[in-house]
């Protein structure tokens, strides 16, 4: 090897050096700031008063698309960026051979990689499919209708400062089991009859009334 290609070879090294030296600062702040963006939209939806104001008898579906669909489509959205991101970045770092230690790189990358594209699965897997299919036909056609037999009704409070918002589930005589969000300020009895108004897929319920015997 000639003292011009050493040089040469040398001021590349120097060159990718310098520009991931002068850029890193700049990846880290953006990478931090939209993460606290996203977590503070997250708690903002899930658990801050005036999100809460629209759980208590007005808007369920509203809150139903804030919750299970924007939220997770913001966290799932983020994480497949991220994921392709360090993807496309490695492979063009080798290929283009700028990569300062090309078998160093090899198995950050891919740890990476599953794992930010691991959450993007969790985020927009079948659950959020659903939910975006039933915001789109409740959009078009409404809630679907049905009345059930209670079986048993209960309230499941979440753990912690920010666990989320409280689930009301109610179970039917036939086994099927619906949640909600939504506060709907109605007594409840087992063995009575509702007339209530969800999403097919999630069983989301976004409207229930008491039916007189």
């Amino acid at each position: 090897m000639t003292a011009k290609t050493k040089r040469e070879n040398k001021q590349g090294i120097e060159q990718t050096e310098t520009w991931w030296d002068k850029w890193q600062a700049y990846v880290f702040i953006a990478v931090f700031a939209l993460f606290v963006i996203w977590v503070y939209f997250s708690l903002l939806v899930t658990d801050m008063l005036f999100v809460k104001k629209l759980t208590e008898g007005h808007y369920p579906f509203i809150f139903f698309l804030l919750k299970d669909v924007i939220v997770y489509s913001t966290w799932g959205g983020l994480f497949l960026i991220a994921g392709l991101i360090v993807l496309i970045g490695s492979i063009y770092l080798l290929l283009a051979k700028k990569a300062a230690e090309p078998k160093k790189l090899i198995v950050p990358a891919t740890f990476l990689t599953i794992i930010f594209l691991g959450l993007a699965y969790i985020f927009l897997g079948i659950e959020w499919i659903n939910n975006i299919a039933d915001s789109k036909d409740y959009l078009e056609s409404g809630a679907v209708e049905k009345v059930i037999v209670l079986a048993d009704y209960e309230v499941d409070y979440p753990s912690g400062m920010y666990g989320g918002a409280v689930d009301y589930v109610y179970k039917s005589m036939d086994g099927e089991v619906f949640k909600t969000n939504t506060n709907f300020d109605i007594e409840m009895f087992k063995e009575e009859k509702y007339e209530i108004y969800y999403l097919p897929r999630s069983k989301y319920i976004v409207g229930i009334d008491p039916i007189d015997n």
